[in-house]
């Protein structure tokens, strides 16, 4: 049976909730339609550990730099999925729930908060980050890492860190990453151009390659690398052959399988599926793919699992995905079937908040 709701625009399901709009207020509705969170708030955020960012009084602003729109002002707290408002709409700025705790800025004071709205972890004022599996990246000069007392458990001796993901955090030293465990011990070299975080025990590598500065885009890029995997002992299990490549997803990885074509390999290399856009990834047994200018989804063989009828189309999440089929917006099921339909006309894009939690002003 399919539900018809009147909002005015949605985002992607995440723990089971989805933030919707009405007549420019958000709140959020669960998997069966029913909204759980009021429209009221002017930014929300996604569910993180059960608690998502909400914000009042904040105003629409655009950033040139993005081309996105961004909330502004206002003040910034927490609901729960009961709907709750469990910390009140008191911080200037919150970056989302990691591992039981938030970091808040509380007028001059930046502050760690758990579920509760009380202060919790290091006391100390300290340059960190959020925390990822019991530890936080913090700076000094170099980069190091603290536990939930504030002490510090790996020295700050690394040009730049990554959070712990799987058990392992990559590091860098002298422009080169490798990867400590959570006692400090660099459990793979720092030997690699580059490298990011493990996901489904492999995590991509970069050899080669130099790095040069974009004026345009104000940041440091390499080129002229080639990528591969290695698994948690540093063993390359796919060597570093490619010029693309994304994570795995779902035990699939999308890189360049020629000059001009993209495809998925599993966890051998072995190539499974092929001529896909590069940006296509897995989620929940499903990818996205594009035929002309209409969106269906494949499955992990690559056979259509859901033809190609979509204006627009996104991942699935909670066995939903939020699609544009001609003038309705809503979600689909796994079987292409509409089954949460909000809006007959285009969908606005919905507000940020102005900082992500790698750019909080710490």
């Amino acid at each position: 049976m399919k539900i018809v709701l009147n909002y005015d625009s949605a985002n992607d399901f995440c723990e089971g909730m989805a933030s919707v709009c009405r007549d420019g207020k958000w709140g959020f509705i669960d998997t069966s339609g029913k909204e759980v969170v009021p429209c009221k708030y002017d930014c929300v955020d996604a569910f993180h550990e059960g608690m998502a960012r909400v914000n009042i009084g904040g105003q629409w602003c655009y950033s040139e730099m993005d081309d996105e729109q961004y909330i502004s002002g206002g003040k910034t707290g927490f609901v729960d999925r009961t709907g709750h408002e469990v910390i009140p709409c008191q911080y200037i700025h919150a970056d989302f729930f990691h591992d039981g705790l938030a970091q808040v800025q509380d007028g001059e004071d930046i502050i760690y908060i758990d579920k509760s709205g009380h202060r919790a972890g290091p006391s100390r004022r300290l340059c960190s980050k959020a925390f990822s599996e019991g530890l936080a990246r913090f700076l000094t000069r170099e980069y190091g890492f603290i536990d939930k007392t504030g002490s510090v458990v790996i020295p700050c001796i690394y040009n730049d860190a990554g959070d712990f993901n799987e058990g392992l955090a990559r590091v860098e030293r002298n422009k080169k990453w490798g990867f400590v465990d959570n006692a400090g011990r660099e459990v793979i070299p720092c030997q690699y151009s580059h490298a990011l975080d493990f996901h489904e025990g492999m995590a991509q590598v970069w050899i080669g390659g130099e790095w040069s500065y974009d004026e345009d885009e104000g940041c440091d890029f390499l080129s002229g690398c080639k990528i591969g995997y290695i698994d948690k002992s540093g063993r390359e299990v796919i060597p570093c052959q490619y010029d693309y490549a994304k994570n795995f997803h779902d035990g699939l990885a999308c890189v360049n399988i020629g000059e001009k074509e993209y495809g998925f390999i599993d966890k051998t290399g072995r190539v499974v599926i092929r001529d896909v856009h590069p940006y296509t990834v897995f989620s929940e047994g499903l990818a996205k793919v594009f035929y002309g200018n209409k969106s269906g989804y494949i499955d992990k063989t690559g056979q259509v699992a859901i033809p190609a009828r979509f204006d627009r189309a996104y991942d699935f999440h909670d066995d939903l995905a939020m699609v544009k089929e001609n003038r309705t917006w809503g979600f689909i099921d796994k079987t292409g079937q509409m089954v949460i339909e909000y809006k007959t006309e285009p969908a606005p894009e919905p507000p940020k908040f102005p900082v992500s939690d790698e750019e909080l002003p710490f």
